[in-house]
C-alpha cells in the first residue's frame, strides 16, 4: 500500500474542497490506493487542492518526471478519468480544483475505471458506509444532531438541493403562472426555482448522462431496484463536469430534450432529483443530477438502515392534505418517499405525514392518482435527523 501519511494528505485536500469530510477510515484509504500509484500520489500532493492552472500543472510534472509532451498528454488524461481535478467553475475553466471526496470524485473514478476496479471501490465504499451504522450510538448521534442544528440555526448552506418531482409542461405553466406564498392548485406546478427542467434549462447545452454509482453496486451483487429504475442512466452531469465525463468517454452527450425525457422517466418511476453542488454547498455551481430511491441510493438506503444521517438539503415545497378521505391506503407514498416521512398507517386506518422527514421532493403527490394532497411553496432547509437502530428497517 502506498503511504498512508500522503493518502491522508491527499485526503485532506479533497476534504478542504466541501462542506462535508470524509474521515481517514481504512476502507477509505484502500480506495484511493487502488486508483493511482506513487507518481500521480507525489504529483497530486505537488500540485495541491487549488484552483492552479492547467500550465502549471503541466510545469509541475515535467519539473518532477520531464517527460515529452505526449507523457504529460497521457497523465493528464490519466488525471481526468479517475476524476482528481475539475474546472473550477462555469465560466473559469482554465484553472482547475481538486475534486471533493463524496459526492464527486468517488463516482468520477469508479465510472472511469474497468469493471474489477470499480467493483472493489464500490464494495470498499459500502464497507465505509457501512461503519455509519457501527457508530450509531447515543452519544454519537446526539452530537451529530446537534451540529446540524447549529448549521441550521447559522443559516449556512446545505449539501444538496432537492428538485420537485413534475412534469415539464407543469412546470412551463408555473413559471408562467404560479404567484409567490399562494397554495397551488394540482394542476400547477411548483415554484420555478425548486424544478428540475430549470436547471436543465440553464446547461441545456452542456448536459451528460452516467450510470448510477449505487445502483449499479446492487446490480452487481444480484439485486434490483424495487422501483424498476435503470442502472446505466442515472447521474445527469451538468456543465465543466459534462464535458469533462464525456471528453474522457465516462459519460454520453445528452441534448436538451433527451435529458427531459430522461427526467420524465425518472418522474414516473419514483426517483427523487437530488442536485449536488461544487463543494457539496448549494450556494456553488450545480454539478449534477442525481436520481434517487430509498432502496438503492446509499444516502436514503444508509438512513433506513440506521446510518449517520446526512440529509441535508434545501427544499423548495411541502405537500399539504386536500381531503384526507380520499386516500384508498395503496401504499404508493410509503414505496416511493425518500425519508419515510408519509406513510398509510393500516392500523389506524390513517395517513400519516411528519412534516420534519420532509424533503419537499413532491413524489407522495406526484403519484397519488386521487388528488389527497397538493404541494405548496414551502422554501426551508431540511435536516432529517438519523434513526435510533432500534428504528432500523431495510428494503
Amino acid at each position: 500500500m502506498l503511504s498512508k501519511d500522503k493518502l491522508k494528505q491527499v485526503l485532506e485536500m479533497m476534504n478542504s474542497r466541501s462542506s462535508t469530510k470524509m474521515p481517514a477510515m481504512k476502507p477509505v484509504l484502500e480506495i484511493m490506493d487502488m486508483v493511482m500509484d506513487e507518481k500521480m500520489l507525489d504529483w497530486l500532493l505537488a500540485v495541491g487542492p487549488g484552483p492552479v492552472a492547467k500550465t502549471e500543472m503541466q510545469k509541475i510534472y515535467h519539473e518532477m518526471y520531464g517527460g515529452n509532451e505526449q507523457d504529460w498528454i497521457n497523465h493528464w488524461n490519466n488525471t481526468l478519468i479517475r476524476g482528481f481535478y475539475q474546472p473550477e467553475s462555469k465560466d473559469n475553466r482554465s484553472n482547475y480544483t481538486m475534486v471533493s471526496m463524496f459526492p464527486g470524485w468517488i463516482e468520477m473514478s469508479v465510472a472511469g475505471l474497468d469493471e474489477p476496479v470499480s467493483s472493489q471501490i464500490l464494495d470498499k465504499f459500502v464497507e465505509y458506509w457501512d461503519t455509519l451504522k457501527d457508530i450509531n450510538v447515543g452519544p454519537m448521534r446526539y452530537l451529530d444532531t446537534m451540529k446540524y442544528m447549529k448549521r441550521l440555526e447559522k443559516g449556512m448552506p446545505p449539501r444538496f438541493r432537492t428538485m420537485i418531482t413534475q412534469s415539464r409542461e407543469k412546470h412551463a405553466d408555473g413559471v408562467r403562472e404560479i404567484q409567490l406564498n399562494q397554495p397551488l392548485t394540482s394542476q400547477q406546478a411548483v415554484l420555478p426555482a425548486g424544478s428540475v427542467y430549470s436547471v436543465l434549462e440553464r446547461y441545456k447545452d452542456e448536459l451528460a448522462i452516467m450510470h448510477c454509482f449505487c445502483r449499479l453496486h446492487k446490480t452487481q451483487h444480484g439485486g434490483s431496484c424495487r422501483l424498476n429504475l435503470p442502472v446505466e442512466e442515472g447521474c445527469m452531469l451538468l456543465g465543466p463536469t459534462a464535458e469533462q465525463m464525456v471528453s474522457t468517454g465516462v459519460a454520453r452527450a445528452i441534448t436538451f430534450e433527451e435529458a427531459c425525457d430522461i427526467m420524465k422517466m425518472y418522474d414516473d418511476g419514483g426517483a427523487v432529483h437530488c442536485v449536488y453542488h461544487y463543494g457539496n454547498s448549494v450556494d456553488r455551481e450545480e454539478m449534477l443530477i442525481c436520481n434517487c430511491c430509498a432502496d438503492c441510493c446509499l444516502l436514503f438506503k444508509g438512513y433506513h438502515e440506521g446510518g449517520m444521517s446526512k440529509i441535508f438539503t434545501r427544499a423548495y415545497a411541502s405537500p399539504k392534505m386536500i381531503d384526507e378521505s380520499r386516500c384508498v391506503g395503496c401504499g404508493r407514498c410509503d414505496k416511493v418517499c425518500p425519508t419515510g416521512a408519509t406513510f398509510y398507517d393500516k392500523n389506524a386506518k390513517k395517513l400519516v405525514f411528519e412534516y420534519d422527514k420532509c424533503i419537499g421532493c413532491g413524489q407522495c403527490v406526484y403519484q397519488c392518482k386521487f388528488d389527497v394532497r397538493e404541494m405548496i411553496e414551502d422554501n426551508r432547509d431540511v435536516f432529517v435527523k438519523t434513526k435510533k437502530k432500534s428504528e432500523a428497517i431495510k428494503f
